[in-house]
């Protein structure tokens, strides 16, 4: 690499002192600077070593007036750096909404994928809840079942995140309600992961089938077990999910927040008369994997429900 003092070629302009006083000037809003440098002959595609431009740090940091400046200076916007990722995408990302409708304006590509995890703008739009950009984007022709390279969609990650919002605009504009990643995981699972007991309702209103399992074996109602979200759990039994489902190790959504030690989702599901003996594959029950992990009050109380079922059985024999 040539140090800054000595004579750059054209093959140099990522390395060039202008070139890195310009992304710098672009980076940080600098209008006056960056049309400074561009009258002293900065060259407009330089690039830092991640190969971005000043016009993509620009649309980075939301830096409209700059942005515009340099679009108006014919840089090409769907222009992408070393890791695929687009003006558009860290736009859309970043939630800079005035950005994103400018760069759809002059034509940037709403289907581009970023490189590493083949994300689209919808789909970062969707996980960092920036509703008004995903609007526009679909209005510009973004796919709503669009795809990374793990199949997660935008209703994934929107249902992930527990952007209930964005979940029923995504699926008012079609996006397919039993999707599934490369794990299987669907976004009624995902929001039984996180909890958010109105994602998962608008789930179900839409159609999300509450026995579907991930590749592990695991339910909605497990998940939610599982992270102790007790009010999902609730309004998954009241849809019907199935209490004495098992995953591929023979657990039950009793023995998931047992061994979790989550009190009030063991008191949830004991009152709907889960099965406390229930052994998985290992031979383990409920109350020996609350004793097997420290969950000594989860413990108590199965050892109790299971002592007062016994009582019960023998006095009615």
């Amino acid at each position: 690499m040539k140090n800054f003092g000595e004579s750059i070629t054209s093959g140099d302009l990522r390395n060039s002192r202008n070139g890195v006083e310009l992304i710098e000037a672009a980076r940080s809003g600098n209008v006056a600077g960056v049309m400074r440098l561009l009258c002293e002959g900065a060259p407009i595609e330089s690039r830092d070593e991640d190969e971005k431009t000043a016009f993509m740090w620009a649309c980075t940091e939301g830096k409209v007036e700059v942005m515009k400046l340099l679009a108006k200076n014919g840089v090409d916007v769907n222009q992408t750096a070393k890791n695929g990722s687009t003006a558009l995408i860290q736009a859309s990302l970043w939630g800079h909404s005035r950005v994103v409708k400018l760069l759809l304006e002059r034509g940037a590509d709403v289907r581009a994928r970023e490189g590493l995890l083949g994300a689209t703008a919808l789909i970062f739009a969707c996980l960092a809840g920036h509703f008004e950009i995903a609007m526009d984007l679909l209005d510009n022709g973004a796919e709503v079942d669009a795809k990374d390279n793990d199949d997660r969609t935008a209703l994934l990650e929107a249902s992930f995140a527990g952007h209930r919002e964005m979940v029923k605009m995504l699926l008012d504009r079609g996006a397919h309600v039993n999707t599934r990643n490369v794990h299987g995981t669907t976004p009624l699972i995902a929001a039984s992961i996180t909890g958010d007991p109105e994602t998962v309702e608008t789930l179900l209103e839409a159609g999300a089938r509450v026995h579907e399992t991930n590749t592990y074996g695991k339910t909605p109602l497990m998940e939610a077990s599982l992270a102790g979200c007790r009010k999902t759990v609730e309004l998954l039994l009241s849809r019907g999910a199935d209490l004495e489902a098992k995953d591929k190790k023979g657990k039950t959504a009793l023995m998931l927040a047992a061994s979790s030690g989550h009190l009030d989702v063991v008191r949830v599901l004991l009152n709907y008369g889960t099965d406390v003996n229930h052994k998985d594959h290992q031979g383990n029950t409920a109350i020996t994997e609350a004793l097997n992990l420290g969950r000594t009050c989860v413990a108590e109380l199965l050892t109790g429900y299971h002592r007062s079922n016994v009582n019960t059985c023998g006095t009615a024999a």
